[in-house]
């Protein structure tokens, strides 16, 4: 476990969980359909009818939320088992309101496993500002270094 004073420089987390797995209840084809939209779009609905009588959400069919792992090795054992998932969020801030690319998402023990390991293909990525303040002071060292280089 993750001691408390360990939490501000750990930069991000993985919120496991389980849902019933797709292969339960639909039928491949449309479970590619699925898996194409979430690819693509990086959002899914997890609200189901129910075949007797048409009302959303089956009791038993929501999200059930196991733990907050601090590593993404911890996370792919506790989510591995049909329906489990991990997602990598930020601790301390939020990501956008759109779909957006944030570290990994696993379904370790989906046929789709691979899929979901890739990155979607969605317009937007998260990344942490004092990543791009790096990355601008990275720059600028580059640009210093050239230049002296040019000027000899």
């Amino acid at each position: 476990m993750a001691a408390v004073k360990d939490i501000e420089v750990i930069p991000s987390a993985f919120i496991t969980g389980r849902s019933r797995p797709l292969e339960d209840y639909l039928p491949r084809w449309k479970r590619w359909v699925v898996r194409q939209v979430w690819l693509r779009l990086g959002w899914a609905s997890h609200l189901q009818k129910c075949s007797n009588c048409g009302h959303t959400q089956e009791p038993g069919d929501a999200i059930e939320f196991l733990e907050i792992s601090t590593t993404e090795e911890r996370a792919r054992d506790v989510s591995n088992k049909p329906g489990g998932f991990a997602v990598e969020l930020p601790i301390n801030s939020s990501l956008p309101d759109v779909p957006c690319q944030f570290g990994a998402h696993l379904r370790p023990h989906s046929e789709a496993a691979e899929q979901y390991e890739r990155h979607r293909s969605i317009p937007y990525e998260a990344v942490r500002s004092s990543d791009i303040k790096k990355a601008h002071e990275l720059v600028h060292q580059a640009r210093d270094i050239a230049r002296t280089a040019n000027a000899r």
